[in-house]
């Protein structure tokens, strides 16, 4: 876990030098910050971490990405840990230790049509 958290903590170095280089478009970025944002959702990927770890690293890099490329912060929030980190304290889903799925597993606890509508991060 150590070795994971110094190897992300590098890429979030690569993105902070990597969003200081100029870009053309910000939807798009540049290269060397497509090959940064990559490398670290590869790394937090593969990394033996906590969602809610996760998350919070997720948050450092969105934060150094913010204005640099769009499409790399939307990437970074599409892989956010959401629904785990709800399903891991109300016991259901993918939180349960026996691996099972429950019956509701994959229901959202929206509790109105037209907050389904809306872009929430609730589930």
């Amino acid at each position: 876990m150590h070795r994971a958290l110094t190897r992300l903590e590098a890429d979030l170095g690569s993105i902070k030098q990597a969003s200081a280089l100029p870009v053309r478009d910000s939807l798009q970025g540049n290269d060397a910050i497509n090959r940064a944002t990559d490398t670290f959702l590869r790394d937090l990927a593969l990394a033996p971490l906590d969602n809610l770890v996760r998350n919070r690293l997720i948050d450092h890099a969105a934060a150094l990405l913010f204005a640099s490329c769009e499409q790399c912060f939307q990437a970074l929030e599409a892989s956010r840990p959401i629904v785990a980190i709800e399903h891991a304290h109300t016991g259901t889903g993918a939180g349960t230790s026996s691996g099972a799925r429950s019956s509701n597993a994959g229901a959202c606890p929206w509790s109105s049509a037209a907050e389904q509508r809306m872009v929430v991060r609730r589930c």
